[in-house]
Formats: structure tokens, sequence, C-alpha cells
């Protein structure tokens, strides 16, 4: 039944009309998105065996993230290096590209393994929204594009029966208030905010017990 759900999600992504200027690292335009695909199903399979009860929701995948592994949060050194992803016939990387580190994803998954748990991760827009004429960079999603991803973030929520969310930045605050989601916020990794990230999900972590 979850696995079944899990597909149907994946297809989804895969199938979601989106607005100018977006990537799609689900859908069926690249031949490396099969492995995208195949990767965030694993990261869902793999979850659900740790039984998450926290979703952390970011802002919107980087191209150097999600857009390369198709995992939020991740990165192809995370794919490579970190123990979760050591099953290599679940998760892998595209051979043509050069492992690199993705800033904000080696912070998070460094204080998630500081901390007891795991978090499911997503983010309040989970495509890849980039500046004009140019695929290698990111933007900040418009308010048409985070409403898509609301119904997204429902589900993930409905079949993790998650009991925490945790909004990492404004963005993902704004999304879940709107959504009547009550969440804690969180400062973002990037830019400096390292620390601040890091303490806010050991606060977190204190707080339930």
């Amino acid at each position: 039944m979850f696995e079944s759900e899990i597909k149907k999600f994946i297809e989804d992504l895969a199938q979601q009309p989106l607005t100018p200027y977006v990537i799609n690292p689900w859908d069926y335009s690249r031949s490396g998105n099969k492995l995208r695909r195949g990767n965030l199903f694993g990261y869902f399979m793999k979850m659900y065996t740790l039984n998450p009860k926290v979703l952390l929701v970011g802002e919107a995948p980087g191209y150097r993230g999600v857009g390369r592994v198709g995992v939020p949060f991740a990165s192809e050194t995370l794919v490579l290096s970190h123990p979760f992803f050591s099953d290599k016939s679940v998760f892998g990387i595209e051979h043509s590209y050069a492992p690199r580190a993705e800033a904000s994803a080696s912070i998070v998954w460094q204080t998630f393994d500081s901390l007891d748990f795991y978090p499911l991760t997503w983010a309040a827009y989970p495509f890849h929204p980039h500046k004009p004429d140019n695929i290698y960079s990111n933007r900040a999603p418009k308010p048409v594009e985070v409403s898509i991803g609301r119904q997204f973030i429902q589900r993930l929520i409905e079949l993790y029966e998650i009991e925490h969310v945790i909004a990492v930045g404004r963005i993902a605050e704004g999304t879940l208030r709107y959504m009547g989601i009550p969440a804690i916020r969180i400062r973002h990794p990037a830019h400096g905010g390292a620390t601040r990230f890091a303490s806010g999900l050991r606060a977190f972590e204190r707080s339930r017990h």
C-alpha cells in the first residue's frame, strides 16, 4: 500500500505542469531523471523504515542538490559518501557528472548526524526554479509556484503520519501557515546560517524529551 502510494506521488511529481524557468528533476524530458526518480523512491522507502514523525520543509531545491540527485537536501557527494545512501543498488549518480557538494545539504546532514532522529525532508516548492536562460542558477519560487507545492506537502504529512513540522526559512513558514499547519521556524543554513540552523534543530530535539 505505502509503496504504491509513493510510486503515485513520484509519478504525479513527474507529470506536474510547471511555470516558465523551472526544471522538474523527475519528469521524462531527460534520461538522467529516471535515476533521480529512483533515488527519490529509495529515499522515501528508507525513511519509511525509520518511521519519521518530523517533516523538515525547505524553500526550493537548487541545481547542485535535487537537480542532480533527486533527493531533498542531498548532493552527489552525500549520495557517494554518507552511510544513509550506502546501498548503491538503490542510490546512484550520473557518472557523467563530477561529484559535487552542495553547501546547504552538507550542513543539513552533518546536523542530522548529531541528532537522535532523521526528519523527513521536502520543500515548499519541490521543483528547481532558475533565472531566465540560466539553468545553473537558483531563484526564490514565486507565490503561484509555491501554491503548486502545497498538495505534495499535505500528501507527505498524511503518508508518514507526521506529528511535527519544521519550516526552514520564511517561504516554508508562510506556506505552512497558509495551509493551517503548525510549524516551528528555524534559520536556513545558507549564507552564514549554519550555526543557527543546527541550534534550532537541537532545541527542537530537546523539546521532545
